[in-house]
């Protein structure tokens, strides 16, 4: 018991460390992941670590992962499929790490907060790029951080604005509200000069609401609203590649509206003339490219395109009806239960997953966010530690799920 004891303190200090890098040198923490599974593997072996996981949870995974996994056989190209389901179960493995063997709540708490401090570097990151962008001339400043790509800077900024945010609005944990402060106010430089748009639409859709469910004088409310609008307004006169991606929204004759559009409809075709199962787990850039796009995209956007840029339209197209049905099962499941947790007992952790999950299932309308590795390996972390934390928010009151806990 004593070895075991060590083994899963282990565990905990690399899974720290893997939050820690993950939003900075992904490779790395990634390779401290495969050594914490690897610890993991071997613990269970001595002896199987306790799990109690909430049965609609426990549902919505099986249900998705179960239909993935079938999709598999029902491919064209058994081998691409698989090796797909692999990145999904990839994306998976962190999260289990800490369901199965960090318990403790002092220590899902510091795991919690090395993520926000990896996301903190990876914006500060982001800004600094930026403003190399702006003063380079730049007129569409669209800045990422350690990891290429603006849209995956994103992805990680509808996971920490939302958290600091509630964090703030929470006014805990005490003694560290300065530094949460420091960490949201880097978090919304780093969005602005990030130039997703959908990004914003969503924050801007979600913190108001935040802000109303917080905020029960009127008066403060007003004020706070009058204040952010001014900022808002002031950033957008004094910075012109603002203004020119908030124009964008409506442009017709934008590139990214125009290809998106296309991407859509070419989708669509390709879903109508295989519904049911779809044209294989991972096949969606091969058969898309060779068969069904448009040469209006092609003259548009001369490279490949590698997914629909739309969760639910490549989840479709590869797995059909059923993969999608699924998708949808797994993530209405966490809106729905993680919902009906907060209403009932208004604690912040389920306010907290209900917002990023919501954020996510948005940022999907537009861009493949269930594709982007990290981020998503960090949302599954953040459900593992809303999980294991409910024990230490439940002792003295009944289970809120009707269908209770599957522990074994």
């Amino acid at each position: 018991m004593a070895c075991n004891g060590k083994i899963d303190q282990w565990i905990f200090y690399l899974m720290g460390l893997f939050a820690l890098t993950t939003c900075v040198v992904p490779r790395v923490a990634n390779y401290i992941l495969a050594v914490a599974v690897l610890l993991g593997i071997f613990r269970w072996k001595k002896q199987r670590p306790d799990l109690c996981l909430p049965k609609p949870y426990a549902r919505a995974l099986l249900v998705f992962f179960g239909v993935m996994f079938l999709s598999i056989w029902l491919s064209p190209d058994i081998i691409t499929s698989a090796k797909e389901f692999w990145r999904f179960v990839n994306r998976l493995l962190a999260g289990a790490v800490i369901l199965l063997f960090i318990k403790e709540e002092q220590e899902l708490l510091k795991i919690f907060f090395a993520f926000l401090v990896s996301m903190c570097i990876n914006n500060i990151y982001a800004i600094y790029k930026g403003i190399g962008l702006i003063a380079a001339g730049a007129v569409d400043v669209r800045s990422f951080g350690f990891e290429n790509g603006a849209i995956i800077l994103s992805g990680h900024l509808l996971l920490a604005v939302p958290l600091l945010f509630i964090l703030l609005l929470e006014r805990r944990p005490s003694g560290w509200q300065k530094y949460i402060a420091a960490a949201f106010g880097i978090a919304l430089a780093a969005l602005l000069l990030n130039g997703t748009r959908i990004a914003w639409v969503i924050l801007a859709v979600l913190l108001p609401a935040l802000v109303v469910i917080y905020l029960k004088d009127w008066k403060k409310l007003l004020l706070l609203c009058l204040t952010a609008s001014f900022l808002c307004t002031a950033a957008i006169y004094t910075m012109p590649f603002l203004q020119q991606r908030l124009l964008s929204f409506t442009d017709a004759k934008q590139v990214s509206n125009q290809g998106h559009y296309f991407i859509m409809r070419d989708s669509l075709q390709m879903i109508k003339e295989q519904p049911i199962l779809g044209v294989g787990l991972g096949r969606y850039q091969k058969v898309f490219n060779e068969k069904y796009r448009s040469a209006e995209h092609i003259a548009l956007e001369p490279g490949l395109t590698p997914h629909a840029h739309n969760n639910t339209l490549t989840i479709w197209a590869e797995t059909g009806i059923f993969g999608c049905l699924a998708f949808w099962f797994m993530f209405g499941s966490f809106l729905y239960y993680s919902l009906k947790r907060w209403l009932k007992r208004r604690q912040a952790s389920d306010l907290m997953f209900f917002t990023i999950t919501l954020a996510a299932v948005l940022q999907g309308i537009t861009d493949y966010s269930f594709g982007f590795n990290q981020v998503v390996k960090i949302y599954f972390c953040l459900l593992a530690i809303y999980l294991n934390h409910q024990r230490y928010e439940t002792k003295a009151t009944a289970d809120p799920y009707k269908g209770g806990k599957s522990c074994g």
